[in-house]
């Protein structure tokens, strides 16, 4: 069984959309596309995955 999601944890669409995030994103040089892979891909490895929308999908951010 897994740990029930806490209100103050993000699922991984929101952390995407998120803009403070996008903010570190853009200064640490991570793109949209990257960032959504790393998450999904942690996600599989925890196996917590489900299928998301990428920065594709959505406006980009500037």
């Amino acid at each position: 069984m897994q740990p029930a999601l806490s209100l103050s944890e993000l699922t991984i669409s929101q952390a995407i959309a998120d803009p403070l995030i996008a903010i570190l994103n853009e200064a640490d040089g991570v793109n949209d596309r990257a960032f959504a892979q790393l998450l999904e891909s942690a996600a599989r490895i925890l196996g917590k995955c489900s299928k998301i929308s990428t920065s594709e999908e959505t406006e980009p951010r500037r």
